[in-house]
């Protein structure tokens, strides 16, 4: 009984090991596809900010929807507004933004 006992102690901490290196994986896909935050400078727009983080202007209307709630007018960005910079993914480039709190 004793020796089942260990066998099934030893199983155990192997699928543990096994979950804890999966946790992190994820955790590190998360980390990095979480937004980022920035606060508006002077002249600066939606497309000049798509292309700062984002490498193409393509993506301003994914920035404005994640930020409607502080963007009254996405044809003027308001110096020291905090915005959130939605992460890179999948959602994201078909267009249908989600957003997560981060």
């Amino acid at each position: 009984m004793l020796k089942n006992l260990k066998t099934r102690v030893a199983s155990l901490e192997k699928s543990l090991n096994q979950a804890t290196k999966q946790l992190k994986i994820a955790i590190t896909q998360t980390k990095k596809r979480s937004n980022k935050y920035h606060i508006v400078g002077k002249e600066e727009t939606l497309t000049t900010l798509s292309l700062q983080y984002f490498g193409t202007p393509k993506y301003w209307e994914a920035i404005y929807n994640a930020n409607k709630d502080v963007i009254p007018d996405k044809r003027h960005l308001s110096p020291g507004t905090k915005l959130i910079i939605p992460a890179k993914n999948e959602d994201l480039e078909k267009g249908a933004l989600t957003r997560y709190q981060g």
